[in-house]
């Protein structure tokens, strides 16, 4: 067994709408736990010291945890060319791309989990929101409501098309945040 194996468990999440049950080799199940039935990933998420993901939109509750993050992510290019995505994934991703077990192997093992990119992840999708939810529905919500004074709200109607591509989806919210600022 590799020497970064050897003081550690790993606990497996399948996600919800996958069918397969994962089979755990007896010589394995005192190291390899498989958690599917768990409902909630937050749960896990706090008692997990490495986050090892593909594809999943995991990453971004366990970015805010600030832990280190591995994509394990062996078939990218099929991927991307099946299905893309909103973002380019290599750029995107807050952790090292690894293609294979040996490489995931070596990463753990040199411990190069590229933590500096962690944090211009979550402020980028976070911003300044963190730890101000509650400030947030009162200015942007209640407040509003209060200072309405009864009037009626305006209605404005506007015809979108659907977007043609995920490229275009995400070029629309960026143009309507530049718009908003």
């Amino acid at each position: 067994m590799n020497s970064c194996m050897k003081s550690m468990y790993s606990f497996f999440k399948i996600h919800p709408f996958v069918q397969n049950k994962l089979d755990i080799p007896y010589e394995f199940a005192d190291f390899f736990y498989d958690l599917s039935d768990y409902r909630e990933i937050n749960d896990l998420l706090l008692i997990t010291d490495l986050l090892i993901t593909d594809y999943s939109s995991v990453c971004f509750e366990y970015a805010l945890l600030n832990k280190p993050m591995l994509f394990f992510a062996y078939d990218v290019e099929k991927y991307i060319q099946d299905r893309d995505f909103y973002y380019n994934y290599f750029d995107f991703i807050p952790g090292p791309l690894v293609k294979s077990t040996e490489e995931l192997l070596k990463t753990i093992d040199n411990k190069d989990f590229e933590m500096e990119k962690i944090k211009p992840f979550v402020q980028y999708f976070f911003g300044d929101t963190l730890g101000q939810a509650s400030k947030n529905v009162v200015d942007e919500l209640i407040i509003p409501s209060l200072e309405d004074d009864g009037k009626e709200e305006k209605e404005t109607k506007i015809r979108l098309s659907p977007p043609t591509s995920r490229i275009e989806l995400f070029e629309r919210s960026i143009a309507e945040q530049e718009e908003q600022s």
